[in-house]
Order: structure tokens, then C-alpha cells, then sequence
């Protein structure tokens, strides 16, 4: 598997630092306008693991609710690998990730932000992370890089088991085709 190559003194790093301080010299603190250096830093991230960055990704929620999370990225079978929700500098980041969550949005790697906080969800497990840090935003992109979904290593474990299996299989087939055509 690739692991994301990123360092606290990375280019996408400072770039993520620069534009969030220009942000903020000019005094812009609205939703749509403070998450684009963070989805600008996701997208960055995932072209190094060939995943595209998705903007306004519709999913079923709860119930027959359509929600559109932020930002998805996805692999080249448009297979979600992990979600972002962005909020701005006043929102009160835990009230909106239940908010978000009672309405149907991913448990499973999405990470919740505000410019200065961030929350990563994997399944049942929490990483918070301190934005103004680039030790803590180094390592939230790690972590969020890194998931694998259990499916998937399920599917890799059914691959081995199926992989020995599947000539025998074919042959045998052959052999019954060549029989009927006889």
C-alpha cells in the first residue's frame, strides 16, 4: 500500500499555512470561503494516491434524505476512500458533527473541520486534531490517508483464498465442455 508522503515542512503544508493567513488578514471567516485551502490540501494529498477530490459528493442519508457532504475523494471506481465536511470559524465544530451525523453522514473516515480544529471519524474511533499545529494536521492526514475499510480487506483475504482455487475451477469446466462436445 502508498503511504501519503507529507511532512510538517511540506510545500502543501506551507501552501495550506498561506492561504489560511491570507483568509484570515482579510478577515474572511465564511464556510464556503475558509474550507477551499483545506480541500485544496486533501486534493493535493490524494494525487499522490490516485484518488480525485469531489466537491458537493451526494449520498443517501438518513431515511430518503439526499445529503451532499463537502468533499469526497474517490478512487477510479468512483469508490469513496474518505469525506470532508468543513465549517466555518463560528460554528460550534461537535454540535455540527451530531448535527451531521443524525442525519445520515459517513461514520467512516470524514474528517469535520473548522480552521482551527479538526475531528476525524473512523467508524467508532475519534482523532482531534489542533489545525494551528502542523505535527497534528501531518498526522490527521495520515491517518485519514491510511484507512482501509474492513471490506476491503476482506475482499483481499477472499482474492488469496479464491486465487488457488479458481484454475482448478476453469480446468474443470474445460473438461466439461470438451465432453458435451464430443
Amino acid at each position: 500500500m502508498t503511504r501519503l508522503n507529507i511532512k510538517p515542512t511540506s510545500k502543501q503544508i506551507k501552501t495550506y499555512y498561506a492561504e489560511m493567513d491570507q483568509l484570515a488578514h482579510l478577515g474572511v471567516t465564511k464556510e464556503t470561503s475558509v474550507r477551499a485551502p483545506f480541500q485544496n490540501l486533501l486534493e493535493q494529498c490524494g494525487q499522490q494516491l490516485k484518488l480525485t477530490s469531489v466537491l458537493e459528493y451526494p449520498m443517501k442519508g438518513r431515511g430518503t434524505n439526499r445529503i451532499f457532504v463537502d468533499a469526497a475523494l474517490v478512487n477510479t471506481y468512483n469508490m469513496p476512500h474518505g469525506y470532508c465536511e468543513s465549517k466555518d470559524i463560528h460554528d460550534n465544530l461537535l454540535a455540527e458533527v451530531k448535527r451531521k451525523l443524525e442525519l445520515g453522514y459517513p461514520r467512516d473516515n470524514i474528517i469535520f473541520q473548522t480552521p482551527e480544529h479538526a475531528i476525524l471519524l473512523q467508524n467508532n474511533h475519534e482523532l482531534n486534531a489542533d489545525l494551528a499545529d502542523p505535527t497534528q494536521l501531518v498526522n490527521l492526514l495520515q491517518a485519514f490517508f491510511d484507512y482501509r475499510p474492513q471490506a476491503y480487506d476482506e475482499w483481499e483475504e477472499a482474492v488469496a483464498q479464491f486465487k488457488d482455487i479458481v484454475p482448478e475451477i476453469g480446468n474443470g469446466l474445460a473438461e466439461i465442455i470438451a465432453k458435451e462436445r464430443e
